[in-house]
């Protein structure tokens, strides 16, 4: 299978409000984790456009298709193919470490938190009752 070439030349100038990029002071550099600077990949936009033409934007269940494409990646990347019925859907990172947090551990425990990571972790573990334990990575 042939590698996919994507452009990373163009940066898209963002319009109105960004939390990202407005306010910043003179040398910062705003490193966040759930926004990228480069345009989206021509399929992602395809995909999107097609739903937009349905006008419903409804909870749908995840396509099988979805967890073979997770243990696909997976193996490439770590050379390890998980089963596809360890796949657990999350409707995202925030929601999803809230799950494990509570399934995983007891209230009063203490959870390492590796730094730097997104702010919300930490209210995550706290708001479940557990204690964040700070260790920077230098």
């Amino acid at each position: 299978m042939a590698e996919k070439q994507y452009d990373f030349t163009h940066v898209p100038k963002r319009q109105g409000n960004s939390i990202k990029w407005g306010g910043l002071k003179e040398k910062e550099l705003p490193m966040w984790i759930a926004e990228m600077d480069f345009r989206i990949a021509p399929e992602i936009m395809t995909s999107m456009e097609e739903k937009l033409k349905v006008a419903a934007f409804g909870y749908e269940s995840v396509p099988a298709e979805y967890y073979k494409a997770v243990a696909d990646w997976e193996e490439i990347e770590h050379r390890a193919r998980p089963k596809e019925d360890w796949c657990v859907f999350a409707s995202g990172v925030v929601p999803a470490i809230s799950a494990m947090v509570r399934q995983f551990t007891s209230p009063g425990d203490q959870i390492l938190v590796q730094e730097p990571v997104y702010n919300m972790f930490y209210s995550v573990i706290e708001g479940n009752g557990r204690a964040a334990l700070k260790r920077r990575i230098t």
